[in-house]
């Protein structure tokens, strides 16, 4: 595949890739770790519906990933995705302070994951493209970096601001989501400052193709395989616990949206 003209580590793609990862890490932040606590404390989930929350959010997002990489790879561009997934994302989240049940909040998030899940697959062949091969992985590094610290600074603020407001969780909500979506609409319109070339190859291969080398290949390296069984049996177990979780928070521990 033909390759962008690598920029400098400091031209104003970069610096835009790093703006936008620090400022959507943010708005992630303020709102994702409390739509369990919100499920289960203000629209009354059952365990059954927490499965599904988490199940289709998990689906929805890792699965599309395949067909939206393969389209981008196809139209030769990644910023409209990135730019409309953020988009899609950041104004999903004002209506779950309209919802009147969990199992309206389960479509919700599905349809959030999987329109979003567009941004991912373009988000990581982006830096792919702007950043030479040497720098990759410090690059990457750096990205991921502040992306947790914006994310962690931004959940503590989060829990501080709705501690403070108090009232019912949809009306603590009201500020979380206001900033969640205002940082990602700003986090997509920063991606408009980055400049791409458009990919005239197309894939050669089709997506099953595509599909079953993968797997050819990952059968020449035992490693390989074992590392993948054992994230999968992880993984496996891990999501019975995962739809427990914010039961245990808010039902057995009494825990505020600051603890």
């Amino acid at each position: 595949m033909k390759r962008y003209d690598k920029p400098s580590e400091n031209s104003e793609e970069l610096k835009a890739i790093y703006i936008r990862s620090v400022v959507n890490s943010l708005g992630s932040g303020m709102i994702n770790p409390f739509v369990g606590p919100y499920a289960v404390k203000e629209l009354g989930a059952s365990s059954s519906e927490m499965g599904w929350l988490q199940s289709v959010s998990n689906i929805s997002n890792n699965v599309m990933q395949f067909f939206w990489g393969r389209l981008s790879d196809r139209l030769g561009r990644r910023v409209p995705f990135i730019i409309f997934g953020g988009l899609i994302v950041a104004l999903l989240w004002v209506p779950l302070l309209f919802l009147n049940s969990a199992s309206q909040l389960v479509l919700l998030i599905a349809i959030q994951a999987f329109l979003g899940s567009m941004a991912t697959p373009a988000w990581i062949a982006l830096i792919g493209d702007l950043v030479p091969p040497r720098r990759l992985g410090r690059a990457n590094a750096a990205i991921n970096m502040w992306a947790s610290v914006g994310n962690i600074a931004a959940t503590l603020i989060s829990g501080m601001i709705m501690v403070q407001v108090g009232g019912t969780l949809r009306q603590q909500l009201i500020v979380p989501v206001i900033v969640a979506t205002l940082c990602g609409l700003t986090s997509s319109i920063i991606m408009f400052r980055v400049k791409e070339k458009k990919l005239n190859k197309k894939p050669e291969k089709t997506f099953t193709a595509d599909l079953f080398a993968a797997f050819r290949l990952a059968e020449k390296s035992q490693d390989f395989v074992r590392y993948c069984v054992c994230s999968a049996t992880f993984t496996f177990f891990m999501s019975i616990a995962w739809p427990l979780f914010a039961i245990t928070q808010v039902r057995v521990l009494g825990a505020s949206m600051l603890r």
